[in-house]
């Protein structure tokens, strides 16, 4: 009876260690994939559009709060066994003929048997430039919405996509 308890806690403990490592980036890697500057954009325009990105990704439960220049972004996901907090912090900064836009995220998740872990930085330049990607189309300044499966595809060096693409939504914003 001892074993079968010991064994799927030793599988917990084995699989904890399995989990890929986040790239390690250098500050100027992270400014530049983290940044982007939007040509005849407003702020309000640019945040306008990043809401409708997370209010079409959906998940669990979505919130949001707007404050002027910024936007925060809280996306759980859960599973049987767990659920993961996305934050995002979205940053909007006038720039010469129009704005300058930056994503920020963290994580927390809640684990049956494990106590809950902190805010994290989730460090993955892929789904940062995914969500660019998307806030581009919606600005009209790309005429392409990419799915998570096709930035997927086309970028084989893409990090973990979860923090915009897990339990998530595809479709583009109406």
């Amino acid at each position: 009876m001892k074993n079968m308890f010991l064994l799927p806690v030793a599988c917990l403990l084995l699989c904890a260690g399995c989990a890929d490592k986040a790239p390690d980036y250098t500050r100027e890697q992270w400014l530049k994939g983290s940044t982007r500057t939007y040509r005849n954009v407003s702020a309000e325009q640019a945040l306008h559009a990043a809401q409708r990105i997370f209010t079409a990704a959906g998940g669990d439960e979505v919130k949001l709060i707007p404050a002027p220049g910024h936007l925060k972004v809280m996306r759980r996901v859960t599973s049987f066994s767990s659920a993961v907090d996305y934050h995002w912090d979205i940053l909007c900064g006038e720039a010469p003929e129009g704005v300058t836009v930056s994503a920020e995220i963290r994580t927390a998740s809640h684990r049956i048997f494990t106590a809950p872990t902190g805010p994290q930085p989730y460090q993955s330049l892929s789904v940062v430039d995914l969500f660019f990607k998307r806030l581009s189309y919606l600005l009209k300044q790309s005429g392409t919405w990419p799915t998570c499966g096709e930035y997927a595809r086309n970028n084989p060096d893409a990090s973990s996509l979860d923090a915009l693409c897990l339990s998530a939504s595809d479709d583009m914003p109406k």
